[in-house]
């Protein structure tokens, strides 16, 4: 078997008090359920680890499962091979507003590849400022008035395009793609 780098991100975790997970009781879940070189970045539920599974989907459904049974948490995760970090990194869109707006520029991990009826719908939908392009099972995205006010969220994501979503800022795109590049 081969073993391979992937990364692994937990939706709405630690965030206002709710879905509360220590990065170390992350860890060691992770690695009880036989993943290794397991690291953690920031508090939010990004994990870079490796496996010899050779598909993300079964271990988004073993960590599902596990993160149930001992958090008592049904989370959604999103699970990639780290490989993906550098290709987005490298066709990023946005690359002139990173040099001046990094932190108002990031990436919404999808479940699946949207129909083209939902990205239609996507189309349709009032973003104001906000920009993004759609790559693949990724929508690149650049809101100018920050996150905060962005009007391309995962709810609206999720509403639309009919599948489940997950933002990450563009810095912890770049931290994530570092760590598995050690």
């Amino acid at each position: 078997m081969t073993t391979r780098n992937y990364f692994a991100l937990l939706r709405g975790i630690n965030v206002g008090g709710r879905n509360m997970i220590p990065m170390a009781d992350l860890k060691k879940l992770f690695e009880e359920n036989g993943f290794t070189n397991v690291s953690t970045y920031l508090q939010s539920g990004n994990v870079v680890f490796q496996s010899d599974f050779s598909n993300g989907k079964e271990i988004e459904i073993l960590l599902k499962q596990s993160i149930h049974e001992v958090f008592k948490l049904q989370l959604d995760v999103i699970v990639k091979p780290a490989d993906v970090l550098t290709e987005l990194i490298l066709h990023n869109p946005f690359k002139e507003q990173i040099k001046l707006e990094g932190d108002k520029t990031g990436v919404a991990f999808l479940s699946d590849i949207p129909t083209m009826a939902s990205f239609e719908k996507l189309q349709q939908f009032d973003r104001l400022s906000d920009e993004y392009e759609i790559f693949q099972d990724y929508v690149y995205v650049y809101c100018p008035n920050g996150f905060g006010r962005a009007r391309i969220t995962n709810a609206v994501l999720e509403s639309k395009l009919k599948v489940r979503s997950t933002i990450r800022n563009w810095k912890t795109i770049q931290a994530l793609q570092n760590i598995c590049s050690r």
